[in-house]
């Protein structure tokens, strides 16, 4: 699609309504420091791309983000209506990044003000700034109104787009292995909860159905869900 989509905080989910410190799920007002959810959340329970898309897709990192900055060319498009950029590698494949603008307080900031000019595009990427995981920011990839670009921190409450990369690692809910997701991955994941198997022929990462961080009855019914859509 060429709609920038949510715009999310980092680690976050869900869009919110307004985009303040005291809204963001990972900030202690009490101690006035941010949750250290880890040095590179892509995916994991933090990555709303993950999380969206069933695994098939994750949050870009920090140096994926940087090999677009160094060997991508950037140029002004309108696709469908959609100011944005052309960004197109080295082997001319392309993709195109609308110009999402970002949220903070409750405006959009540089998406449009009557003025092409104005059209800025800002995407998330998985590692948050600093040496400790505790920074008030996160990197981010900035593409100026001109496809000048470079890769910028920005206030991890703050919402920001996501540009999902496919996930070439383990299928989510493919506990066999076997490249598919059927029945034979339902009966493997609830002999694991009721502790009739001692297998460990698949990570954690693989059986968290819904992303939560925990395995349980939950991510069996997720696991039907996603067998029965796959179906229709």
């Amino acid at each position: 699609t060429e709609r920038p989509g949510q715009l999310l905080s980092w680690g976050e989910l869900s869009p919110k309504a307004s985009y303040y410190f005291d809204q963001y799920e990972f900030y202690d007002q009490s101690s006035g420091s941010f949750t250290n959810i880890g040095s590179d959340i892509s995916a994991t329970q933090y990555d709303a791309a993950y999380s969206q898309s069933g695994g098939k897709y994750r949050m870009p990192t920090r140096a994926e983000m940087q090999e677009l900055v160094k060997n991508c060319t950037f140029t002004n498009e309108v696709v469908n209506g959609v100011d944005g950029f052309r960004v197109t590698g080295p082997n001319g494949n392309s993709i195109f990044m609308p110009a999402s603008g970002y949220r903070q307080y409750t405006s959009l900031q540089y998406i449009s003000n009557g003025s092409s000019n104005m059209k800025c595009g800002f995407y998330w990427t998985s590692e948050p700034y600093g040496s400790n995981n505790t920074s008030l920011y996160a990197y981010s990839l900035t593409i100026g109104p001109d496809g000048t670009r470079n890769l910028n921190r920005f206030r991890r409450d703050y919402g920001l787009a996501i540009r999902p990369v496919e996930n070439r690692g383990a299928i989510l809910g493919d506990l066999n292995h076997d490249g598919t997701v059927d029945i034979t991955d339902v009966v493997l994941l609830v002999n694991h909860i009721l502790g009739n198997t001692s297998s460990t022929s698949f990570t954690t990462q693989d059986a968290d159905i819904n992303v939560d961080g925990n395995i349980d009855i939950s991510d069996v019914v997720a696991l039907v869900n996603f067998i029965l859509e796959q179906e229709m």
